[in-house]
Formats: C-alpha cells, sequence, structure tokens
C-alpha cells in the first residue's frame, strides 16, 4: 500500500512515536445510502488492515467507531488533546469543504490539509485557468498529461507514432484466448468480522461473500493503489515487449487521460454539477433498480448482476443503464444515488460528472 501523503510530514515535525493516526467510521456515513455490502466489506477491511499495518510500523492508532465523523473526531480530540491535525484533502466536493470550512472551527485544533494524491492532476494541471464557456476535449487532455509525466514518450512524440490507438483495440477478442484466472483471497479474521458487522445492516443492499473481485477500479478509488503505479507497470511491459503498443496505450489513456479527465472536470464543474439536468427530468427511479424485478431482459440480467456483485461493465452501465434511464426521463439525482449505493468502485468525483 502506498505511503499516505501526510504521514512523512508529521513524523518529520513530532517525531513517529508522537504521530496518532485516527481512523473513524462513521455509523451515519455507513447508512447514508443503501450501499452494496461488498462495497462496505471492502472499505471496513481495508481500513482495519490499515490500522494494523501502521500498529506494526510503530504507528499510534485510534480507530474510533461513532454515530457520525464529528463525533468520532470530537473524541478523538478530547481523548488525545492533539497540536495539530493533518488530513489529505478529500477527492469528493462536501468532503472537502468540510475540511476546509468546518474541520478546525469544529475542534479548536490547527488543521493542515495536504493535496489529494490518488490524482496526478493535484500535481500538474493541464488547464489551471480554464475559461467558462471552453470545451476542453479528453484526447487533447491527455496528450498534455503524457506529455509532462512523460509516459509512453520517445522524446517529444508518442511511442509508436501515435497517440491513441483506440482503433486497434476496438477489435474483438480472438477466439483462442484465455483470460487468467481471477485472483481470489480467504477473508482472514479481519474481513470475516467485518463481513459479520455488515450482513447485519439492514439498510445495505447486496450480499456478504468473499470479494472476488479483480477489477483495478475498487482498490484505485480507495487508495489501495496509485495511479503512476500501474501506469509505469504497464509502460514497462510495453518497453520489454511483453504487451503491444495498442494495449499499453489504451490501458494507461483509461488512468491517465479519463479518470483524470473526468476528476478534473468534476472539480472545474461543481457544485452546480450536481443541479445540472439539461432535459428537466423528473421521473422517479423505477423499483426494480433495487430488486432486478422487470421483464426487460437487458436490464434484468445487468441489474441483478450488480445487485448480486457490485459491477458491471462500463458498457452495461453507460449504453444500457444510463441510456434507459434517459430516454424513461428519470431523474438523474435519483440514477446517481442509485448508481453510488450499487457499485464497489462508485465515487462522488466519477458518478456526477458521468451521470
Amino acid at each position: 500500500m502506498p505511503e499516505h501523503p501526510v504521514l512523512a510530514e508529521a513524523e518529520a515535525g513530532y517525531g513517529r512515536e508522537n504521530v496518532t493516526v485516527v481512523l473513524v467510521e462513521s455509523q451515519r456515513r455507513l447508512e447514508k445510502r443503501p450501499y452494496q455490502r461488498k462495497k462496505l466489506v471492502l472499505l471496513l477491511s481495508a481500513m482495519r488492515h490499515y490500522a494494523d499495518d501502521l500498529r506494526r510500523r510503530g504507528y499510534q492508532v485510534d480507530r474510533v467507531k461513532a454515530a457520525t465523523f464529528t463525533q468520532g473526531l470530537r473524541q478523538h480530540v478530547t481523548n488525545h488533546r492533539p497540536d495539530q491535525l493533518f488530513t489529505m484533502a478529500a477527492s469528493d466536493y462536501d468532503g472537502r469543504r468540510y475540511q476546509q470550512e468546518s474541520l478546525q472551527r469544529s475542534h479548536g485544533v490547527p488543521v493542515t490539509i495536504r493535496p489529494n494524491t490518488q490524482f496526478l492532476t493535484s500535481e500538474f494541471d493541464p488547464y489551471p485557468v480554464p475559461e467558462p464557456d471552453k470545451r476542453y476535449l479528453m484526447e487533447y487532455f491527455y496528450r498534455k498529461m503524457r506529455t509532462h509525466y512523460d509516459v509512453l514518450m520517445a522524446g517529444d512524440d508518442p511511442a509508436g507514432g501515435q497517440w491513441n490507438y483506440d482503433k486497434e483495440n476496438r477489435k474483438p477478442l480472438p477466439k483462442d484466448n484465455q483470460p487468467p484466472p481471477v485472483i481470489a483471497f480467504e477473508p482472514d479474521d479481519i474481513t470475516q468480522q467485518v463481513m459479520q458487522e455488515v450482513a447485519a445492516i439492514r439498510h445495505a443492499t447486496g450480499v456478504v461473500e468473499h470479494l472476488y473481485h479483480s477489477k483495478l477500479a475498487a482498490y484505485l478509488n480507495i487508495g489501495l493503489l496509485e495511479p503512476m503505479e500501474l501506469i509505469r507497470v504497464v509502460e514497462e511491459a510495453y518497453l520489454a515487449r511483453e504487451a503491444p503498443i495498442n494495449s499499453a496505450e489504451g490501458f494507461i489513456r483509461q488512468i491517465l487521460g479519463w479518470r483524470e479527465y473526468i476528476y478534473w472536470q468534476y472539480w472545474r464543474l461543481m457544485p452546480g454539477l450536481y443541479e445540472s439536468n439539461y432535459w428537466a427530468a423528473q421521473r422517479p427511479l423505477p423499483q426494480f433498480f433495487w430488486d432486478g424485478q422487470t421483464d426487460m431482459n437487458c436490464l434484468r440480467y445487468i441489474i441483478q448482476r450488480a445487485i448480486h456483485s457490485g459491477y458491471n461493465h462500463h458498457i452495461e452501465r453507460l449504453m444500457i443503464i444510463c441510456n434507459f434511464c434517459l430516454l424513461a426521463g428519470t431523474d438523474p439525482l435519483a440514477v446517481n444515488e442509485w448508481f453510488l449505493s450499487a457499485y464497489v468502485d462508485a465515487y462522488d468525483w466519477v458518478m456526477v460528472p458521468n451521470v
């Protein structure tokens, strides 16, 4: 797991023996939506494993279970009386606004907020002063990111002579292709305990079972993996002739291009994006989104899989679910709430601009 960006700074200023990491499990946050239970298991298990890892490395850890985040942090401040709080900027608008406007005032302790390292645009912004009414295309955003970070570049030119190999990646998968088996891990004691707790949350949806989930986005979006870590591994595979240029470029474009571009647009357009509703759609979300009971075969199959697994392919999400909601005139806020609840990898910064 990558090092948290504020740990080194706090340790340099106070010494490791004087640094306490506080992790708050907020009941209100867990019940904010009818979340897919696998998502809750992933988040809580990752948090508790991280706490154990920090303790092994010599940090003091205060894991607090509280009704709300504010109450949990207030309990920590009362018990530990810290001189200063360090935190990484939240990736979502409401979370960051709380950090900037309320955190220090609510607890009476100086707060240091450091840039979010889960996104590369926190370090380099291709368009630092965007014009309000100008369109910014992902392709040119992506090229600026490739050039700045020197990814798949041959001097000033793109490796292979092209920026984009999307046409080659639209070919069907060869019939003799055998995908590697899905990596699976048996739940340890920590995860087993979390699974029992999450199974008891009445407001949640889906079932609790082994997390046989190989999709990188779920781990990337909670910080277990970092974007440049993945980008460099794939770039090295291309340079070692272990992956063709079209495969390497297509993978890298999804992370360095699309993911960063969506995050950049989210912060450019918020908070007005929350209320955006170009077609004035007002219909409520149909009940079958929560139980999968519909005569429409494609929707039934996809929604039932989402309820069971917390995952759908992006074509299923965009071309079937979102297309139906657009044609049906469904309120986009209700659709967004469902996406945030249903998918293991769904978070505000990606769902709001996409939905």
